[in-house]
């Protein structure tokens, strides 16, 4: 890994760029190991990052503010000083719309390859709280892509009577309907405290800021099964999966100008004969004795036809 960052650096100075870049060096969540991705406690969810700026300002200092990867794309508009979008809901932490932290950092877990749960979290920095909205499920499910790791069989193979007090997760068949945990404390998360009398006036802030969250971003997680969440909110009324409308495309002037009544929807468009597409965000200038054609894809939807766009005459 030291030898890869390295080989960037080294592409960034050799192009004349790493005076002038800002580099940002994260982690996702893990490989598929138990506690670490799909699930949502201190070991599946915090994540490194390292920030390098050309000046070497701030070099060698950490911040203990909190931060989610949704921070990431309005702090790098705000460091290029392009406006920040309404509707991105995360906070810039750099740069000249840097904000002031947020109390609160919320997670969510939902599908796991083919096993299906539902957890929400959140966390001020050192408590965590979680909800198990499916607790007939078990902390570790049997997943066809981690149970392909050998030692696999020796953890699903562990029983309760033979299992440690710290590795109740990995044997547990449900969820209690809430956990709690104290990260300085218990930075593996494997005490739940949610009954302790001194946590209960922090339990109860963060069960309240949970409903919160949950209501503005209008989660979804109390539609159940999934075959419901699909008939009734992604493809209503039926749960069929509508297409994506196909693009209507002009040429004038030697100018191409693709649309797609379907919103949201990506349009691609290449020469005919091309095997493969280039987005189109903008009209194109186009040679008039050329024949194109044009696709579009709104995710969740299917594809469009394609449409062929007859040559400039």
């Amino acid at each position: 890994m030291d030898g890869w960052v390295g080989e960037r650096l080294a592409e960034l100075e050799h192009d004349g760029l790493l005076d002038s870049t800002i580099i940002f060096f994260f982690s996702d969540h893990g490989v598929g190991l138990p506690r670490g991705k799909r699930n949502s406690y201190e070991s599946g969810l915090r994540v490194p990052l390292l920030i390098r700026f050309p000046d070497g300002s701030r070099a060698g200092t950490t911040d203990d503010r909190l931060i989610s990867f949704l921070d990431f794309a309005p702090t790098i508009l705000s460091l290029t000083g392009l406006k920040i979008p309404d509707h991105l809901r995360g906070y810039p932490f750099l740069g000249p719309a840097k904000t002031d932290p947020p109390k609160y950092v919320f997670a969510t877990q939902d599908r796991v390859d083919a096993f299906t749960d539902c957890v929400r979290s959140v966390c001020d920095g050192r408590y965590r709280y979680i909800r198990n909205l499916m607790p007939e499920k078990p902390h570790l499910a049997e997943s066809a892509y981690r149970d392909r790791i050998p030692m696999m069989k020796d953890i699903h193979a562990m029983r309760p009577e033979t299992a440690t007090p710290a590795q109740w997760q990995m044997v547990s068949k449900t969820k209690p309907p809430e956990e709690f945990y104290d990260s300085q404390a218990d930075p593996h998360n494997v005490t739940n405290v949610i009954a302790a009398p001194e946590h209960q006036e922090r339990i109860k802030a963060m069960r309240e800021a949970m409903d919160q969250w949950l209501r503005e971003t209008g989660d979804l997680a109390e539609i159940r099964p999934e075959s419901k969440l699909v008939r009734e909110k992604l493809w209503p009324p039926n749960g069929e999966q509508p297409a994506t409308a196909a693009p209507q495309a002009t040429i004038k002037d030697g100018v191409l100008t693709i649309a797609c009544a379907t919103d949201g929807a990506s349009i691609g468009w290449r020469k005919r004969g091309e095997e493969s597409w280039r987005v189109y965000t903008q009209p194109v200038n186009v040679a008039g004795d050329q024949a194109y054609e044009a696709v579009a894809h709104r995710i969740g939807f299917k594809r469009s036809d394609v449409t062929p766009i007859s040559p400039v005459k």
